[in-house]
């Protein structure tokens, strides 16, 4: 367990400049400066709408029209959750798919009323809206910002609301 739990920290990075950081406050900079960076970067040039591709392209007809003003069915939620893989991470919760499949028939009324009252009012409760960012290594020992990879660990309830086929 103790081994587990220390895999699970970063106890010390390299930075850029080669120095190395080990208190949790460097650490934590040092993680924040990397993806304020990354983050705060622009496009020197970004692509644009083309009028013409927008005015010739192809178009949905009007029973595509009818479908994605459709109302969602109980049975359209139940077939996305069953559709979001049981080992997922958590979100914010605590609460993976598979807990909600096997408890469907105690949760189910209550998870479709919350799915269907977002689409009728465009409102989502801020505990569904909270997602939890953790970095997973890319490599075997990592040593540098740069070797994780952020992962956002969104809850549920968000993923059946966001699903796209």
């Amino acid at each position: 367990m103790e081994n587990r739990c220390s895999q699970n920290k970063i106890i010390r990075l390299i930075k850029a400049n080669e120095s190395i950081v080990q208190t949790r406050e460097d650490i934590e900079e040092e993680v924040t400066g990397f993806y304020q960076q990354l983050l705060s970067s622009s496009a020197s040039e970004l692509p644009t709408i083309n009028p013409a591709i927008v005015r010739d392209g192809l178009m949905i007809n009007r029973q595509q029209q009818l479908q994605l003003i459709a109302e969602i069915t109980k049975e359209e939620i139940h077939q996305v959750l069953k559709g979001i893989n049981d080992n997922k991470a958590p979100g914010c919760d605590g609460f993976n798919a598979l807990f909600f499949k096997k408890d469907w028939p105690v949760v189910g009324d209550t998870i479709t009323y919350v799915v269907m009252e977002f689409f009728a009012s465009s409102n989502m409760y801020q505990l569904i809206n909270c997602t939890t960012v953790t970095l997973v290594t890319k490599v075997k020992s990592p040593s540098k910002i740069i070797e994780y990879m952020p992962i956002s660990c969104c809850t549920i309830l968000y993923k059946i609301i966001s699903y796209k086929e």
